[in-house]
C-alpha cells in the first residue's frame, strides 16, 4: 500500500509540473496580482496569493500563540472569521484523493479524544496515518481491542458525547514522538482525565518541534473547553 501511495503521489506531482512548465513556455512575462492586505491575517494573505496561482490546498502557519490555522484557499470556499481565523462554522466539502484503491494523500496525524464537559477532558490520545474520520470509525466499531481501543477500553464512548481533535503533523515530524509529547504535555497541564484510557505520561524526550506541536493542540482542546 505504501508503494501504491508514494508512486501514485510521484507521478501526480510530476505530471503538474510537466503541465506547468508548458503553460510557462510560451509567455516567461512574470504576472503581477495586486492584493488588499488591510486588516489581513498572514495566514489569509498567504491564502489568497496561493490561490492567485492555482493552489486549492490547505496553507498551514502554526503559532505557538494561537491554535494551529487550516485555512483552505477562496478556490475551496473556507470559513474564517474577520481576522483569517477559522470560523467554528465547519466547512461544507471534504476531498479524498483515491489511487489505486487506495486513499492517499491523508498526511500525518495526532489527535485525543475529549469529553464534551468537564475540566479533565481528555479520555484518549492517538497518531495515525489515516484519516481522523477513518481512524475514529476503526476506535468505535473494530472487533479488534488493539484496533478499536477507545470502544474497549472506554465501553462509555457509545452513548456518553465526545470530541476527537486532530492536528496534522508536517511530513518531517515522527508520529510517535508528538504523541509521546502530547500525552505529557497533557498531564502536565492537568488535562488528562480521571477517565483516560490512553498511553501512560513519562518524561519528554521528543525534539523541540514536536513539542511545539504537541502544544498547538494543548491550545486547542483549551479552547474547546472554553466554548
Amino acid at each position: 500500500m505504501a508503494r501504491r501511495e508514494v508512486g501514485s503521489g510521484q507521478s501526480v506531482q510530476i505530471e503538474r509540473s510537466v503541465q506547468q512548465l508548458v503553460a510557462m513556455a510560451p509567455d516567461r512575462r512574470p504576472e503581477v496580482h495586486m492584493l488588499q492586505i488591510d486588516d489581513r491575517s498572514v495566514t489569509e494573505i498567504a491564502g489568497r496569493a496561493l490561490a492567485h496561482s492555482g493552489w486549492a490546498g490547505e496553507v498551514l502557519i502554526p503559532s505557538l500563540d494561537r491554535p494551529s490555522v487550516a485555512l483552505t484557499t477562496p478556490h475551496t470556499g473556507a470559513v474564517v472569521d474577520e481576522h483569517g481565523a477559522p470560523s467554528m462554522v465547519e466547512q461544507a466539502d471534504v476531498v479524498l484523493n483515491i489511487r489505486d484503491g487506495e486513499i492517499v494523500n491523508v498526511g500525518s496525524w495526532v489527535y485525543a479524544w475529549l469529553l464534551v464537559s468537564g475540566d479533565r477532558p481528555v479520555v484518549y490520545v492517538g497518531a495515525t496515518g489515516l484519516h481522523p474520520a477513518v481512524r475514529a470509525w476503526l476506535h468505535l466499531h473494530h472487533e479488534d481491542p488493539e484496533v478499536g481501543r477507545v470502544i474497549a477500553r472506554f465501553p462509555a464512548a457509545a452513548t456518553d458525547p465526545l470530541d476527537m481533535l486532530a492536528l496534522r503533523l508536517p511530513d518531517h515530524l515522527s508520529r510517535p514522538d508528538t504523541k509521546a509529547a502530547l500525552i505529557a504535555v497533557l498531564a502536565e497541564d492537568q488535562l488528562l482525565s480521571d477517565h483516560y484510557v490512553g498511553d501512560p505520561p513519562a518524561p519528554i524526550t521528543a525534539p523541540a518541534e514536536c513539542v511545539d506541536v504537541a502544544r498547538l493542540l494543548v491550545a486547542r482542546i483549551r479552547a474547546a473547553g472554553e466554548q
